[in-house]
């Protein structure tokens, strides 16, 4: 039976390996949101209030998963994409504007998608920010 250590070696592998595949594939095919892009995905035709509130900002999200990951947490695909599944923290949001084509596991992200549905993890409810 392979140790504690061995295991722990074999996830931060695994984890590398999401990372590295993630930032060649299909973060490659994404832009860094920002506020407005966010507002304007809210706005969209037939949207309401999204259930969920948070108490902090976009911009500072951004900010921080940049940091530790080397990526942003919430991002605009600019063309088709095939999500690589990320979990936990290294999870992102992605709003997908009309024409752009999502496939793939989003594993514990988000797609923001340009109805008003939101797929992933929190089963349909949507980030409201407190700058948005």
């Amino acid at each position: 039976m392979p140790s504690r250590r061995d295991r722990d070696r074999e996830w931060e592998r695994e984890v590398n390996r999401r990372i590295a595949q993630a930032k060649s594939g299909f973060l490659a095919s994404c832009r860094r949101a920002d506020v407005k892009d966010y507002q304007n995905w809210l706005r969209g035709p037939g949207r309401t209030t999204p259930k969920r509130k948070c108490n902090y900002d976009l911009r500072a999200r951004n900010t921080h998963t940049d940091r530790c990951w080397g990526y942003p947490e919430w991002l605009v695909a600019e063309r088709d994409i095939e999500v690589t599944p990320l979990f936990g923290a290294m999870a992102v949001s992605i709003i997908v504007p009309p024409g752009v084509k999502l496939t793939g596991d989003l594993g514990h992200s988000q797609a923001y998608l340009p109805d008003g549905r939101v797929l992933g993890d929190y089963q349909g409810k949507a980030d409201r920010f407190r700058n948005t």
